[in-house]
């Protein structure tokens, strides 16, 4: 839902109870001193009927509304709501730092967290958020970020909320902090804010989730690894050798102490590869015995948590993706946990099935522009100058051209 779309119901319920303006009124002056809403709010028998023109009867008990709990099963955003009841209320929601005051609270922030470049920059080009956060809400968001971003271990959101904020309702779906963080580690993750990618997804990456096994890997390789327990499973291996792949949670991986490819083909210069995009990865399994893992497009924590197993006994993992600028960030994620030779989507790869790419539109042609000026070293520049310039290649062309 749209703040326009929400403003309207809010306003259309005013209209037909005007003292739902006053019960929003306390709702936003609490907001302003305790900077959170509340978890419950009380309303007087005139207001009863606006409220619950807005809320679901389930939310109100007597005379108190639980209005954390209704915002949170919400289909909007926390931040749109109070957006919404400080422009209907009139009453102002942040009191505009000047460029001093912000510009100095942005230097606080990269004393305090220098790592966190992408960040940092985001901030700096976005100064209306320095307005509309807190120092407090934007210092826990880094930190956050910062540990997610060090930390591959499974963490969810209750537990997350309740170590860093004593709350373990405070980075729930919708609220403030959610959206901060997700965007926060987007930053990082993808040098450079991209909107392409949910939240959901961002805080997948880094294997925060309220439903841990739900983040997965698929495989088709002859893996073996040592349990905890210190027994040795060879099922993903037997799956191989009967042409399936396997699937492992994240769960499954953390209790995994050591692991290897036991492959006979001693001679094969390609000891793994990863693709990104599901027709390909099932073409290799019926086709190719060649050890692939499937990321799903961006690598979620179970997915780089393997690879990180995986690079301590292979010096080099061939990348199969798109030649997009989505593609050559994720081989680039990759590279940062083992080095990535461009496998089947390198330009002289791209050169041979160059009337099979795909143009860039201006709107991303733009994009990749800003992404190489402000990251000149990216390690896969020429292959995205090249997709600048001449189109780029979807993974499924290039399994096409095989098949022909």
């Amino acid at each position: 839902m749209s703040e326009n779309q929400l403003l309207n119901i809010i306003n259309e319920a005013a209209k037909k109870n005007p003292d739902l303006i006053v019960f929003f009124k306390r709702v936003c002056k609490n907001y302003k001193l305790k900077r959170k809403l509340q978890k419950t709010i009380e309303f007087s028998l005139s207001e009863r009927s606006g409220v619950a023109d807005i809320f679901a009867d389930n939310y109100i008990k007597a005379n108190k509304l639980y209005l954390e709990k209704a915002i949170k099963d919400s289909d909007f955003e926390e931040s749109l709501f109070i957006q919404s009841i400080f422009k209907l209320t009139g009453i102002e929601l942040n009191e505009e730092k000047n460029g001093s005051a912000a510009e100095v609270l942005l230097l606080k922030l990269e004393s305090y967290f220098p790592r966190l470049i992408y960040v940092h920059e985001y901030l700096s080009l976005n100064v209306r958020m320095l307005n509309k956060y807190s120092y407090d809400q934007l210092e826990t968001a880094c930190k956050i970020t910062t540990e997610l971003l060090a930390d591959s271990n499974i963490k969810d959101f209750s537990t997350l909320g309740a170590n860093h904020c004593t709350d373990s309702k405070s980075i729930r779906k919708n609220t403030l902090l959610y959206s901060l963080i997700a965007d926060f580690v987007n930053c990082e993750v993808n040098l450079g804010y991209d909107s392409n990618m949910s939240r959901k997804d961002a805080f997948e990456i880094v294997g925060v989730s309220d439903n841990p096994t739900a983040i997965k890997v698929s495989i088709f390789a002859p893996l073996i690894y040592k349990h905890k327990s210190g027994i040795l499973f060879d099922w993903v291996k037997k799956l191989w050798e009967h042409g399936e792949s396997a699937v492992l949670s994240l769960e499954n991986i953390q209790s995994i102490t050591d692991c290897w490819l036991e492959d006979n083909t001693e001679s094969r210069e390609i000891k793994l590869v990863t693709c990104e995009n599901e027709s390909p990865f099932n073409f290799m399994i019926r086709n190719e015995k060649i050890p692939v893992i499937y990321t799903a497009g961006y690598p979620n924590s179970a997915v780089k948590v393997l690879i990180t197993f995986l690079s301590e006994s292979i010096d080099q993992v061939y990348h199969w993706g798109d030649s997009d600028l989505d593609g050559l960030k994720i081989a680039n994620i990759i590279n940062k946990i083992c080095n990535v030779k461009l496998w089947r989507c390198s330009i002289d790869d791209i050169s041979k099935n160059i009337g099979k790419l795909k143009k860039v539109n201006m709107v991303k042609k733009r994009e990749i522009e800003n992404f190489i000026t402000k990251n000149p070293d990216f390690k896969f520049r020429s292959e995205l100058e090249f997709t600048l310039k001449n189109g780029w290649l979807e993974q499924e062309a290039f399994q096409l051209t095989m098949n022909n």
